[in-house]
């Protein structure tokens, strides 16, 4: 009788054991994988994810990100437009939508999304300012640096301590010929970062032209 109750006794400790631990060891999270940047592994349990369940927006959200930092941005962009036919409105599906367009050359599409997110997101959201820095981007992609000046501007007031940012902003203005607020752009940028190359440069290039 001794050797089932040692069975017994054992199966009660695994049982126990494996209660205790926490969920995290018990089944892979694409979070965690997320935040340990790896980002593969992340995007694998995301689509298992999504495949169980295809309504579960968290997962997505999740798997976008994952998807994202692997560089998949045209599975990102399938997966958000596909999270969006359950929940059209979620600010995370959006701004992922708009990020894997931008990462992809879709500048029209990728401005409407980001357009989108910045109208509905919180202000407090931690995506918020990098939606104004990739909008300002891409408006200096297409050459409308006006309409990049005020995007950075925006940018750069929710965050002002990415010198990346500021150069941004001192270039679409120069571009603008608003030589002044630009050499102000500048200047900020290398406070920040007194080895900012660009900055430098772009500081000594619109110097002469302020007056």
């Amino acid at each position: 009788m001794r050797r089932p109750m040692k069975l017994f006794s054992a199966l009660c400790f695994l049982i126990f054991f494996l209660g205790s631990l926490p969920v995290s060891a018990q089944k892979p999270d694409a979070l965690q994988m997320y935040r340990e940047k790896r980002y593969e592994e992340g995007a694998a349990i995301g689509r298992q994810e999504v495949a169980v369940n295809p309504q579960n927006i968290d997962a997505y959200v999740v798997l976008c990100w994952n998807l994202l930092g692997a560089h998949r941005y045209v599975e990102a962009e399938n997966y958000a437009n596909q999270a969006r036919k359950y929940d059209s409105a979620n600010t995370r599906i959006i701004e992922a939508l708009a990020e894997s367009r931008y990462y992809q050359g879709k500048n029209a599409s990728a401005l409407e999304a980001f357009q989108i997110y910045v109208s509905t997101a919180s202000k407090t959201a931690g995506d918020y300012g990098w939606a104004y820095y990739y909008m300002g981007d891409i408006y200096t992609r297409l050459t409308k640096y006006e309409h990049a000046d005020i995007a950075f501007t925006s940018a750069v007031n929710i965050d002002g301590k990415r010198s990346l940012w500021w150069f941004k902003c001192g270039y679409a203005r120069e571009m603008a010929g608003s030589y002044k607020s630009a050499l102000a752009a500048y200047e900020k940028a290398i406070s920040l970062d007194a080895s900012y190359q660009d900055a430098l440069r772009g500081l000594e290039r619109v110097k002469p032209k302020v007056k």
